[in-house]
């Protein structure tokens, strides 16, 4: 047959209805849930079997499915009686012409397998085109093309439930999109008590127990499933991370990836593999097998993938102190480093052509050392974290951290002795201060200044600004009669503020102080030395490399936003809380040994705003922002 023809058979084949079977080789219709036209038949039976277990294909590079192709032929080498899939077979989120083209991609790879196969609807499966829960098109031709949406099947004294968990075509806010429905829970509880099995197995996509999925009544599912006494394990995908979880004697599996896209943590669950388990009289045995190996079900607990991610994510510290070139032991570092794990971490530090130094953090702690950077053109710091994980593997986590370099010279502007303020036109006005590792504090700090708000502010505008989904912000409000707003975005925790209640005394035309402090447990705001407002959140700054920006907001790009209008004096950027209780404040202050930004806007006029702290971070006046004397 030419090739053209066998081609465009092929495509047919695809696009008609789907009437044929698919699944086992048996002749024994598996008991479903909905139906489209697909029948699905249950496997023939052997006394004890194995069966393999694929992760996700979705979201991975082309050569992906390179991966899939060689873990079909692997499996077909250790030749166990079916093969399981955990959802997510597809990209999907699609118009029909490019879902159909990817379902043929996927079976024509899976019907290499010498044995049979079962799909498992996964989120990007059944999701319409962009994600619109509206749009079930996908859905149904997933039914078509795939089979029910949940089913179970009968195997040598064992059972197989497929379960589905995108009824609400989203997984965002589990609480109220991640719930079994009432109709599949009931069917669940027909179906375990219509098997004779000793041993009962669960499929499903999203791994419902891990902590992503929390407010979801996947507590109602395990409860179900353990008073039946005789569910063995649960498997799922979704997360392209492995974890191992038990709870009530129920062993909790979530595969990474088949092919799919993942992360670069592999010790610690980041993998491409498949999963074969033995049964035997109804005990089980698992081994992961990535290329070529073999390892036990529970190589990595889930708090170990917790903990290692969090390891990388925000245990590997960071410079607080930059180069200043042209002063004394201008050289001289800090680096902070904090272990966020539960167990005892090595770390090694090095610049190229230096001995390491080794440092073992305990639980929790958290430690500043001291370098010096060699002499010409600043080399990055080498940091690396071993992770040890229960099995006797180590995760090594590595990062290079290169020190900021900043000129210790202050430019040569005049002053008169005049006290000043800095005017500021609510229209592209503002001061940026190029970034620094100083300007986001490790530990607790403090941000301040006098604001005299103009009449133009419509809504939320911005004092003082160093933040996108890190650092802080210091807002103002005047949708009513004024309102100052403190932001702060901890590492791993996301952001908190504390808001100052509408304030007759902050108003346009009149000087206030605002004052925010976090000290590491809490976030608080003063406004005319009293304490306003206070909010709990604990941890450490999350660190940006964005310039810290006065009378304006950062966009993504580095840009300006959000515009003040109005009139800004006396800020002021100091390492520790200053304020913990109700003060008077100075119209006028000098530096102090914990000041890191210092500005009086003295200068008669031009683009540079001196930093009068001693640590040079000096501003640069944009927009037409004049000075004018304070009165």
């Amino acid at each position: 047959m030419p090739l053209r023809v066998a081609g465009l058979l092929s495509l047919l084949a695809l696009l008609l209805p789907a009437v044929h079977a698919q699944g086992g080789d048996s002749d024994t219709p598996v008991w479903a849930g909905p139906k489209g036209e697909r029948e699905i038949f249950a496997p023939r039976e052997r006394d004890g079997f194995t069966f393999a277990v694929f992760g996700d294909r979705t979201g991975g590079p082309p050569e992906g499915l390179a991966i899939l192709r060689q873990a079909v032929s692997e499996v077909n080498l250790l030749d166990p009686d079916f093969v399981m899939t955990v959802g997510d077979l597809v990209n999907g989120y699609n118009e029909e012409a490019s879902w159909l083209a990817q379902a043929k991609e996927y079976k024509e790879i899976m019907d290499g397998l010498a044995m049979p196969w079962f799909p498992v609807a996964g989120n990007h499966d059944v999701y319409g085109a962009g994600g619109d829960p509206n749009d079930r098109g996908n859905l149904e031709r997933y039914k078509d093309h795939f089979g029910p949406l949940w089913y179970s099947f009968d195997h040598a004294g064992a059972h197989f439930v497929v379960l589905f968990s995108d009824e609400a075509l989203s997984f965002h806010r589990p609480e109220a999109n991640q719930n079994m429905s009432a109709e599949q829970m009931e069917w669940v509880r027909a179906d375990l008590a219509r098997t004779r099995a000793s041993a009962v197995f669960c499929f499903l996509h999203h791994p419902r127990w891990s902590p992503y999925y929390r407010g979801s009544n996947w507590p109602e599912v395990h409860e179900l499933l353990r008073s039946d006494g005789r569910v063995k394990g649960v498997f799922a995908g979704h997360l392209h991370r492995y974890r191992y979880d038990e709870k009530d004697g129920i062993r909790y599996y979530t595969m990474a990836a088949t092919g799919a896209g993942k992360g670069n943590l592999e010790e610690s669950g980041d993998i491409h593999h498949y999963n074969l388990v033995t049964v035997r009289e109804g005990e089980f045995k698992v081994a992961v097998v990535p290329v070529g190996s073999v390892r036990p079900g529970d190589f990595v607990y889930g708090s170990e993938s917790d903990e290692a991610a969090a390891l990388g994510r925000i245990g590997l510290g960071r410079f607080t102190r930059d180069i200043l070139d042209g002063t004394p032991g201008g050289r001289d570092l800090e680096y902070w480093v904090k272990n966020p794990t539960g167990r005892a971490i090595d770390y090694l530090f090095g610049f190229p052509g230096t001995e390491p130094c080794v440092a073992t953090l305990a639980a929790g702690e958290s430690r500043r050392l001291a370098f010096t950077c060699p002499e010409g053109e600043p080399a990055p710091l080498a940091v690396e974290a071993i992770y040890p994980l229960h099995t006797g593997r180590v995760e090594r986590i590595r990062v290079e951290r290169r020190p900021l370099v900043r000129r210790a010279e202050t430019p040569e502007v005049g002053t008169d002795g005049t006290d000043r303020v800095l005017v500021l036109d609510g229209a592209d006005d503002c001061v940026l201060v190029p970034h620094s590792t100083e300007l986001v504090p490790v530990g607790p700090f403090t941000l301040e200044m006098w604001v005299r708000p103009g009449a133009g502010n419509a809504g939320r505008s911005v004092l003082a600004a160093k933040t996108e989904m890190s650092a802080y912000g210091l807002f103002y409000d005047d949708e009513d009669r004024g309102e100052a707003i403190f932001f702060v975005h901890a590492a791993g925790k996301g952001y908190a503020g504390a808001a100052a209640p509408h304030d007759p005394h902050f108003a346009p035309g009149r000087w206030t102080h605002v004052a925010g402090t976090f000290d590491g447990k809490s976030v608080r705001i003063f406004v005319d030395g009293r304490s306003v407002a206070t909010e709990v959140h604990a941890g450490n700054l999350t660190p940006n490399e964005i310039p810290l920006l006065l009378g304006a907001d950062p966009d993504p790009h580095h840009g300006a936003v959000s515009f003040f209008q109005g009139a800004i004096d006396e800020f002021r950027l100091s390492s520790g809380a200053r304020y913990s209780e109700d003060f008077t404040p100075a119209a006028r202050e000098g530096p102090g040994a914990d000041t890191i930004v210092l500005f009086h806007f003295d200068e008669p006029e031009g683009t540079i705003a001196i930093d009068s702290s001693g640590r040079f971070h000096h501003g640069e006046v944009r927009g037409g922002a004049v000075r004018e004397a304070r009165n």
